[in-house]
């Protein structure tokens, strides 16, 4: 006879290892919270902006479906993983069993310190803004960066992604979220989602401007900082350090863009870009 479908348990034990639709149902019942830790919910809000449990497990249910539909690879088989700005693991937590070596970096020390103790699969690094990885050149097959891109001027921009280029083999692939038009045009509409990206509403036609521009504009006047970005002004920054394989807007809850890069193989360029 054959087999019937997995029970929880089952799904539970194997984590990413499970079919990825069956691993992120079943994060979406309360029950999954005692195999997998949440954060607590002043660094969940620190952190993402969002104020629940609910909202924390359903967003990034959203954001690691999104990047399985982009990816080349589904996401347990890259042989080895950065998730580079790791935050709080709010990708980091779906890892859960994950075979390869899966290493999450993080400028915030309350974060670090947080999955280092709650996430035994997760390899934590406390690395400073614009630091150095503490990784070798071509270290990783798959780099992720869920929501680091979503809080950098172009300086910090243009820094992060050569370093992520010098620890991407070449081939590799790497897979941004980033805040576009979609992002701005729901900011300005709906008051929530201002307070959760942290826009102040005197920035939106600021960003706007920038963006039709094909520049980036880092807005400040919320809690934490937004940067929302032109296709055009990421185009610039990629394309001597990777190759464009997608760029789909609003891919990632109806909110984020999701950029997905292979790495060419050729020199990082040394020094800060000029866009």
């Amino acid at each position: 006879m054959p087999a019937g479908p997995p029970s929880a348990a089952e799904i539970r034990a194997l984590g990413i290892n499970a079919r990825l639709a069956d691993w992120i149902a079943l994060h979406r019942k309360d029950a999954v919270s005692a195999a997998v830790p949440l954060p607590p919910p002043d660094l969940m809000r620190r952190m993402t902006g969002l104020a629940t449990a609910a909202d924390f497990v359903r967003g990034g249910t959203e954001m690691l479906a999104a990047l399985a539909k982009a990816s080349p690879l589904p996401p347990a088989e890259f042989k080895n993983i950065l998730d580079f700005g790791a935050g709080c693991g709010w990708l980091a937590r779906f890892f859960k069993g994950y075979r390869g070596h899966y290493v999450g970096v993080d400028s915030d020390i309350g974060a670090v310190a947080w999955i280092k103790a709650a996430l035994p699969w997760v390899e934590g690094h406390l690395v400073a803004p614009r630091g150095r990885i503490p990784f070798a050149p071509g270290n990783f097959e798959g780099v992720l960066a869920a929501t680091a891109f979503t809080r950098m001027d172009a300086r910090d921009y243009t820094a992060a992604l050569n370093e992520l280029a010098r620890v991407t083999e070449p081939a590799g692939t790497a897979m941004l979220g980033l805040l576009g038009p979609q992002a701005l045009g729901r900011a300005e509409r709906d008051a929530d989602i201002r307070a959760r990206l942290g826009v102040a509403e005197a920035d939106i036609a600021k960003a706007r401007a920038a963006m039709q521009g094909g520049g980036l504009y880092l807005a400040r006047g919320g809690e934490r900082p937004a940067a929302f970005v032109s296709a055009a002004f990421a185009d610039r920054a990629c394309r001597d350090l990777y190759e464009i394989v997608s760029y789909t807007p609003a891919a990632i809850d109806g909110l984020m863009d999701l950029l997905v890069l292979r790495r060419t193989g050729l020199p990082v360029r040394r020094g800060w870009l000029r866009l």
